[in-house]
C-alpha cells in the first residue's frame, strides 16, 4: 500500500489558464526529525505527492538531500521520478559539506492534469530527499534558479528542545530567513513565540501543516516555541468538573426531604406557574452568562447564549423554543464542522439552570 498525499487544488482550479501569467513553484517536503546522518527515525521515508496543473508547464528542479551520501556532477536518475519516469539530478554548484543540494539535469515538462512525484528512500538509494522544488516562470517555462534566488536556500540547523501535547520548542541556528513548519493540522489555535528574531503570520504549508516565516535578528540562535492556545481552557474545565463532582457528592449525602404527593398528575403548563425571577437576579445572571460565553466561545455564539438567558426570563412562548435550540446547536456543530457552536447548547442549559432554580426553591418552601 502506497500512501500518497494530494496537494490542495482550489486556488489553481479557480485561476485556471490565467495561472500562466504568474510563476508557479511546487514545494514538497517530507515529515522528518532532523538532518542527522544516522538513526533519523523519520516518519516519512520518502516524498510521495500528487498535484494538479491547470495548464502545461516546464519546471526547473532543485532540492536538498539528507544523510551521508554525496552527489557529484554526474547525473543520477534513481532519486526522483515523476509519473513513473526517472528525473536525472546532480549536485548543485558550490556545494558545502553540511547539506547536499541538487538540481535537475534538464527541465521537467508536464502536461495539464494530475501528476505524481516520488523520491527514493534512504534504504533504497542510500540517500533521502528532504525537500524538492519544481520552479516555473511566468509564461510556463522553467525558472532561472539563480535569478530567483532559490538555487541556494539558507542553512538552518534545527534542534527540538521540548515536545508536549500542547507545545513544541526548538532552537534554530540560522542567519537568513527560514520557514518553521509544524506538522500538525492547519488551525488558528497554534501560535508562535520567537526569541532572537520575528515571525510572520501563520500560513498553511504542505497542504495541511502550519508554517511561519521566521527572520533571525543575526545575534545568535533563534528560540521558537509553538503553543496550542485552546489548551489553556482545559485546566479550567477540569476544575469546574471537579467542583461539580464534589457538589454532587455533598448533595447525595444529605438526607432526602419528604414531599407530600401532588393532588393531581403533572400536566404541561403553557404559563409560568410561579412568580418570575427577580429583576436584579435576572440581570446579574444574564451578564454573568455573557462573560462566560466570551471566555469559552466566539462572539456570535456568546451573543446567542445571552439571548437564550433573556428568553428564559421572558417566559413562554420564548422560553419554550430553548428545548429545540440546544440539540439543534449540537447537530449544527457537527454538520457544519464548527465545534464552537456546541458551546451554545452549554450556555442554554446554564441559563435555564441558573434562572429557574430560585423559582423551584420558592415554590418548594410554599408547599411545605
Amino acid at each position: 500500500v502506497a500512501e500518497t498525499v494530494r496537494l490542495p487544488v482550489d486556488l489553481l482550479d479557480r485561476v485556471g489558464p490565467a495561472s500562466l501569467d504568474h510563476g508557479l513553484d511546487v514545494v514538497l517536503t517530507r515529515l522528518r526529525t532532523g538532518r542527522q546522518a544516522e538513526g533519523r527515525g523519520d516518519e516519512e521515508a520518502r516524498i510521495d505527492r500528487r498535484f494538479e496543473l491547470p495548464t502545461s508547464r516546464s519546471f526547473a528542479l532543485h532540492g536538498t538531500l539528507g544523510g551521508a551520501a554525496r552527489l557529484t556532477d554526474a547525473c543520477r536518475d534513481d532519486l526522483v521520478t515523476v509519473d513513473g519516469d526517472p528525473v536525472p539530478v546532480r549536485a548543485a554548484p558550490g556545494e558545502g559539506a553540511a547539506t547536499q543540494r541538487f538540481v535537475g539535469c534538464e527541465p521537467v515538462s508536464l502536461s495539464a492534469g494530475s501528476h505524481r512525484l516520488v523520491t527514493a528512500s534512504g534504504a533504497e538509494a542510500g540517500a533521502s530527499v528532504d525537500r524538492i522544488v519544481l520552479a516555473s516562470a511566468a509564461g510556463g517555462g522553467p525558472a532561472e534558479l539563480a535569478a530567483r534566488g532559490v538555487a541556494e536556500p539558507p542553512d538552518a540547523d534545527l534542534e527540538v528542545t521540548g515536545v508536549a501535547s500542547d507545545r513544541v520548542a526548538a532552537t534554530v541556528s540560522a542567519e537568513e530567513p527560514f520557514w518553521f513548519v509544524l506538522a500538525q493540522s492547519d488551525s488558528a489555535g497554534w501560535s508562535i513565540d520567537v526569541r532572537g528574531g520575528s515571525a510572520g503570520p501563520r500560513q498553511r504549508v504542505d497542504g495541511y501543516a502550519n508554517g511561519w516565516l521566521v527572520e533571525p535578528d543575526g545575534r545568535g540562535p533563534v528560540e521558537v516555541v509553538v503553543r496550542w492556545t485552546p489548551q489553556r481552557l482545559v485546566p479550567v474545565g477540569v476544575g469546574i468538573s471537579a467542583a461539580a463532582l464534589v457538589a454532587a457528592l455533598v448533595l447525595l449525602r444529605r438526607s432526602p426531604e419528604v414531599i407530600a404527593p401532588v393532588a393531581a398528575p403533572p400536566t404541561l403548563a403553557w404559563r409560568r406557574a410561579t412568580p418570575p425571577v427577580a429583576h436584579g437576579r435576572a440581570v446579574a445572571v444574564v451578564v454573568a452568562l455573557g462573560v462566560v460565553g466570551l471566555l469559552v466561545a466566539p462572539l456570535p455564539v456568546a451573543a446567542l447564549g445571552v439571548a437564550a438567558a433573556v428568553a428564559v426570563v421572558a417566559g413562554p412562548p420564548w422560553s419554550l423554543g430553548l428545548a429545540v435550540v440546544a440539540p439543534a446547536a449540537l447537530v449544527a456543530s457537527r454538520a457544519l464542522a464548527r465545534p464552537s457552536l456546541a458551546w451554545l447548547a452549554v450556555l442554554v442549559l446554564l441559563a435555564v439552570a441558573l434562572l429557574e432554580q430560585p423559582v423551584r426553591r420558592r415554590s418548594s418552601r410554599r408547599r411545605r
